[in-house]
């Protein structure tokens, strides 16, 4: 397991939280989604607003309107003397024709997008099933953003060709190593049988289930870019065992929860902005935390073979909404969110988390660094770890031939779904 966060770290995240001129990585320009971005007791919360203070323009993720705005208002409220670029995204993720409906309309008001973050997330018995037959967990989970992502493919594609840095991070959890194999027959094989019997109960084994399909979503993601020359970078994140409005829930206290909701955002940040993932795959020393800039070369190309959605080019107007659906939004168990990049001279937090570096336990889910806070290998498609580090998954997930029958599986059941609906 992750050692805590330095009180260095801590006392750093919790006065950048607070500072009203944050020092983090310049994302000015760029436009980010965060799904499940509500709740300031969860990660995609903190994730939302760190963007904004930072630049971006954040489309922030909930079930409804009201409870959208109502996030966005605290956001504000928290940084009353700065400008944020907040928007509402609207759409039930357990109902993927009105996700479909939401990033329609996203594509209609933006022209570009520079980053998705899939945080949102749910676990619920398997019993518990949509009208088409699937886990809720599963589709909330893992279909809904299979589906935002290949909708906003366009979108995406251009803002790559046009230099811009995309991004796709997919916010999981070490709970996804305790899966062993994969049986895709069929398209109820991604639910998982409610009399399970094992260790895990039928709940956790669909929550970790959803999980390994998105730890291995990302991977085939960036296979597929990389095939194609499309400079666009998919990660998976475990944030850490953040005690959060829903893990309390859950689980109760544990002693396991070492992290805040805001400590857990970091990693995720770290990965969807910090310029050194894409220029040099390895990790910011101190030494090369100053002056960056993140910049990526014009490609032509689709996302994926299987792809078939059509971008949109206009400029949103500011008071742009998009929307689909009520209800209130899911934030994920432990995971969801992004935290700040910042320069070594700056905010001492980001680099003392990078110099230290997470301990390797040799056990999935961690990385195996041989006695230095450094990974080994590039960050496209990997499995990262708190604080940056490229952790180790399973064989499950490494397969590149049962991720390609995933994603096949995974586009037959969405347009099944999508025709019936």
């Amino acid at each position: 397991m992750v050692e805590a966060p330095p009180q260095e770290y801590r006392t750093a995240w919790e006065d950048l939280e607070a500072a009203s001129e944050p020092h983090c990585v310049d994302v000015s320009g760029r436009v980010a989604l965060v799904t499940g971005a509500n709740d300031p007791g969860a990660i995609g919360y903190h994730m939302a607003l760190y963007l904004a203070r930072c630049g971006a323009k954040v489309y922030v993720g909930a079930r409804s309107r009201p409870t959208a705005l109502q996030a966005i208002a605290r956001m504000r409220e928290m940084q009353a003397d700065t400008d944020l670029l907040l928007e509402p995204f609207v759409a039930d993720l357990r109902d993927l024709q009105q996700v479909k409906t939401a990033s329609d309309r996203l594509k209609a008001v933006e022209a570009r997008l520079d980053i998705v973050i899939n945080n949102a997330a749910i676990s619920e018995d398997p019993a518990i099933k949509t009208e088409y037959g699937l886990a809720t967990t599963m589709v909330v989970n893992y279909l809904a953003p299979f589906l935002l992502v290949n909708n906003l493919q366009t979108l995406l594609v251009n803002t790559a060709r046009a230099g811009g840095d995309v991004r796709v991070v997919n916010m999981t959890s070490t709970v996804h190593t305790v899966i062993d194999g994969l049986n895709l027959d069929c398209t109820y094989s991604l639910n998982v049988d409610p009399q399970w019997k094992s260790p895990r109960t039928p709940t956790m084994q669909q929550y970790a289930l959803s999980k390994l399909a998105l730890v291995m979503h990302a991977k085939t993601l960036q296979r597929h870019c990389d095939a194609q020359g499309i400079p666009i970078l998919a990660m998976s994140v475990f944030p850490g065992f953040a005690k959060t409005t829903r893990t309390l829930k859950l689980m109760g206290e544990s002693p396991d929860m070492v992290f805040t909701a805001s400590d857990c955002a970091f990693t995720g940040l770290f990965a969807a902005t910090e310029p050194s993932v894409r220029t040099s795959g390895k990790r910011p020393s101190a030494t090369n935390m100053a002056g960056r800039s993140s910049e990526s070369g014009e490609t032509d190309g689709t996302l994926c073979a299987t792809d078939t959605a059509e971008g949109g080019t206009s400029m949103a107007e500011p008071t742009s909404t998009i929307e689909h659906g009520t209800g209130a939004q899911e934030g994920g168990p432990d995971q969801g969110g992004a935290g700040g990049g910042t320069d070594s001279d700056r905010c001492p937090g980001w680099t003392t988390l990078i110099t230290a570096g997470a301990t390797d336990s040799g056990t999935p889910g961690s990385s195996k660094t041989s006695g230095t806070s450094k990974p080994s290998g590039s960050y496209g498609g990997a499995y990262i770890v708190p604080f940056g580090v490229i952790g180790r998954s399973t064989a499950t997930a490494e397969d590149e031939t049962l991720g390609e029958r995933l994603w096949e599986l995974s586009s037959r059941i969405v347009e099944d779904v999508l025709w019936m609906l």
